[in-house]
């Protein structure tokens, strides 16, 4: 039954639930009887793994060797028992071989490719097969997770003694106070990426995986790195905060779709968590986020009634603000006072003529 249930196409969608649950089983080391008590993998077959496999698919599926769910879960074996590509990419030409099928490396290089990202949530392999505008992580030799344990190391050569990531550092305000964009993302490698000019930034929103990770038996990630992952996104969508869930709620990704739920459970951090030093691996692109969020300058009056980081210039703005309109306002006044003045004299002389 789990062989029949894998042999179906990866093109098909939606996912069954019963297929859904042998792949969580193959990537994470699910088992049917502890399904209930692991974070629901739903948002990420939907928002992620079916159109992952749709894009890898395109033109009838010419680019890639894999086209079952066990022909992915296979690959996924090897990559999850830290198997080199070398030794994946041998071993899947020695099997198109021994079936007496054409042997298409670029194919068979795009299938490991599409593997690796469907695993761990990232645009793995040349630009020509990933999603426009993304960025890539390229992993031509040895195994993912030296590779994942590369590109996602410890970056703490910023200077951020002057900064502080004081509670009203969220997501809302990133938005409706500095004007930043968030660009919501399924692939990891660019959570926390200022794009277009420092005016948006890219948000990994896929919390559930996360969570899926960090329990999993099988997880391609270090522990550290998963957690602080799921902190960063507790720092700027804070559980406790009333304001916070209602906009996320309200959020759609790039796709028109509502965002993974499980951003809303991701928890607080405390005051003393909320602080540069507690963070390795996303570091320098907070320091670098939170720089921007500080010299950003609203552009909208909305943006100058939001912005309270500095009380003095918020309360002078619109002193000011007040002040025009009342001008406004009285000099409105007197000239309809004047032309109604000059309309009734003009009314008197004619009635006198």
């Amino acid at each position: 039954m789990e062989l029949q249930v894998l042999n179906a196409s990866v093109q098909g969608f939606p996912i069954p639930e019963q297929t859904q649950n042998q792949i969580s089983a193959a990537f994470w080391g699910y088992t049917s009887g502890d399904l209930k008590e692991r974070p629901s993998a739903a948002h990420y077959f939907d928002a992620y793994y079916s159109p992952r496999c749709q894009h890898f698919t395109r033109e009838g599926g010419r680019h890639i060797s894999a086209r079952t769910h066990s022909d992915v879960t296979h690959i996924a074996s090897w990559i999850l028992q830290d198997d080199s590509r070398e030794t994946i990419r041998s071993r899947l030409l020695n099997q198109a071989t021994e079936r007496g099928n054409a042997v298409d490396e670029k194919a068979i290089e795009t299938s490991i490719d599409m593997c690796a990202s469907l695993l761990a949530m990232i645009e793995c392999g040349k630009q020509e097969f990933v999603f426009s505008g993304r960025s890539p992580m390229l992993w031509d030799s040895g195994g993912l997770r030296s590779c994942l344990a590369r590109r996602f190391a410890p970056q703490t050569s910023l200077d951020a003694s002057s900064l502080k990531l004081v509670k009203a550092f969220t997501g809302r305000n990133l938005s409706r106070v500095g004007g930043i964009r968030i660009k919501w993302t399924n692939n990891l490698v660019d959570h926390l990426l200022l794009t277009d000019d420092d005016q948006a930034v890219s948000i990994f929103q896929c919390a559930s995986f996360l969570m899926i990770q960090k329990q999993s038996p099988n997880s391609i990630f270090g522990i550290d790195f998963i957690d602080e992952t799921i902190r960063t996104l507790a720092l700027l969508f804070p559980q406790n905060d009333r304001n916070t869930k209602p906009w996320l709620h309200s959020q759609l990704d790039s796709g028109g779709a509502p965002l993974d739920t499980a951003l809303t459970k991701c928890g607080s951090l405390r005051a003393e968590e909320r602080r540069f030093e507690c963070f390795s691996f996303w570091r320098d692109r907070l320091v670098i986020l939170k720089e921007a969020y500080d010299e950003s300058r609203p552009k909208t009056l909305l943006q100058w009634w939001f912005d309270r980081r500095n009380g003095e210039q918020w309360f002078t703005f619109w002193i000011a603000v007040l002040v025009f309109a009342v001008a406004i306002t009285f000099g409105l006044i007197q000239s309809i006072e004047g032309a109604l003045q000059v309309y009734l004299s003009y009314k008197a002389l004619q009635s006198a003529g």
